[in-house]
């Protein structure tokens, strides 16, 4: 059993440190700016913001999935 304590440790400890690289940040980032300029103008700023948190919430499925 303390196997299995040591690997949720380790999968939740690089799941902190892939959400919190730069490089995570950079690529939120991008997305979030993907999302605005194809949806500006087209959408509400509400519609907007909810296509971004369903993205987010992939995007940190991604990262659990890497950890």
């Amino acid at each position: 059993m303390a196997l299995g304590a040591g690997v949720a440790q380790q999968a939740q400890e690089n799941f902190k440190r892939l959400a919190t690289s730069e490089d995570t940040n950079k690529r939120f980032r991008a997305m979030v700016d993907e999302i605005i300029k194809a949806n500006q103008g087209s959408k509400t700023r509400e519609q907007i913001i909810a296509l971004i948190e369903a993205r987010k919430k992939d995007f940190a499925l991604g990262l659990q999935k890497q950890a």
